[in-house]
């Protein structure tokens, strides 16, 4: 793809290895999630962006369907031609990562009652995953994106489902399993030969035990 088709219409907000985050100008309320280079430039590791991780994810939404610590996916759309994008709902305040680092310091830090809320919420998210039989994959509070509540405390919505696993004959997208969790989030191979070797429901609940340890604590978890 060259040149800039979207010029003026999106703005690119946040990039990864595997897909670039954009917004509408116009739009305050949703992003875009997409795997082609909308501005022109070339972000992360191309290869590994592929339109089949993004019918991959759509899959993975429809499965989980509306859910209180889920953010709303819209489904996919087409931004240009031949290049389509997932629909979701945009955060206004960012990431959980993201608000603990800004507001870290001397008398800024989160209270512990608002660190556990957010921990309570992240783990209800990561237990309706494993309730449908969803193994994230990508676990972290840098997935996890911050909204205000109608009763205007903090609520966590968990995002980023491109490398979850769909249990067998559920109806999604063939995708071959990967594990994409950040390094200090991955369990100990402990003289296991490969990542391979550790059963997945292990490696989610060493993710989320490091997840709390990072909403609670006042360092990011090692």
């Amino acid at each position: 793809m060259t040149g800039n088709p979207l010029a003026g219409k999106l703005d690119v907000i946040a990039y990864t290895p595997y897909s670039y985050i954009y917004h509408a100008v116009r739009d305050t309320s949703t992003v875009l999630k997409c795997h082609e280079m909308c501005d022109g430039k070339q972000h992360g590791v191309r290869e590994l962006a592929t339109a089949r991780t993004l019918e991959h994810e759509a899959a993975i939404y429809r499965k989980l369907r509306n859910h209180p610590r889920i953010t709303s996916c819209f489904g996919l759309e087409e931004v240009a031609p031949h290049v389509n994008a997932l629909s979701l709902e945009r955060s206004p305040i960012g990431s959980v990562r993201h608000y603990i680092v800004k507001h870290s310091g001397v008398n800024q830090t989160p209270p512990m009652s608002v660190r556990l809320r957010l921990a309570m919420h992240f783990t209800e998210g990561m237990a309706y995953l494993h309730a449908n039989g969803i193994m994230w994959s990508d676990a972290s509070v840098r997935n996890a994106m911050l909204f205000s509540g109608e009763d205007g405390l903090l609520e966590v919505k968990l995002c980023d489902f491109g490398a979850a696993i769909l249990p067998e004959g559920s109806g999604g997208s063939e995708f071959e399993p990967c594990q994409s969790y950040e390094m200090q989030y991955q369990l100990p191979l402990r003289g296991r030969a490969d990542w391979d070797d550790i059963q997945r429901l292990n490696q989610e609940l060493f993710a989320l035990g490091c997840a709390i340890y990072e909403l609670t604590e006042e360092d990011a978890a090692s």
